[in-house]
């Protein structure tokens, strides 16, 4: 019967998380040793293996900056040995926690991909810059090299956006007590306000 296997599988996937929560944690309550045991016993059971990660240790928070605040790794990427055999040079990153209290989680499965030079594209944030509008005028007079070159000594809204968000990750990086919350945050409203253009 389908309903009974349903149930018993929602039941060991939230068994399997409750006690993947409790791997990592830093805050007012302690972590359950057996049940952080049992687990790392089931992992191993099913042959699965923790693949790593690049980036901040934990991928969720309470937010609770002026109290004592809560921080748990709830996610991790396991895999199996055909996992690693087919996919060998998986990376795993911990991306910053922009708008959520949670971390994305991003599995790059062939990091040694060659990049491809992007082709042009329109950024149209350019139309609320006082100068687009004289450039792109004379640009139109002469020719688009103009507006390319231009285009050239604007920052890309993307490496702006970049930027900020690998700075996030360095706070986010750094032991729970030594991350500036303050600073975090008005990096969070400088990205939102880019992100607005």
């Amino acid at each position: 019967m389908v309903i009974p296997i349903i149930v018993f599988l929602c039941y060991v996937w939230e068994t399997l998380m409750n006690l993947c929560m409790l791997i990592k944690k830093l805050g007012p309550s302690c972590a359950d040793v057996n049940r952080i045991s049992a687990f790392c016993a089931y992992v191993k059971q099913c042959g699965f293996i923790d693949l790593g990660y690049n980036g901040p240790e934990y991928t969720w928070t309470n937010k609770r900056f002026s109290y004592v605040p809560t921080y748990e790794r709830l996610d991790c990427c396991l895999g199996n040995a055909d996992w690693c055999l087919a996919f060998p040079s998986t990376t795993i990153y911990h991306l910053p926690m922009m708008y959520s209290d949670h971390a994305p989680i991003l599995a790059v499965l062939n990091s040694q991909c060659p990049r491809t030079n992007k082709p042009f594209r329109f950024e149209n944030w350019w139309l609320m810059e006082q100068e687009y509008h004289e450039i792109t005028k004379q640009s139109w007079q002469r020719s688009s090299a103009h507006l390319r070159k231009w285009r050239r000594k604007k920052p890309k809204n993307n490496d702006l956006l970049a930027q900020i968000e690998s700075q996030i990750l360095d706070q986010q990086s750094l032991h729970p007590s030594l991350q500036n919350h303050t600073l975090q945050q008005q990096l969070h409203d400088k990205h939102h306000n880019l992100m607005a253009k």
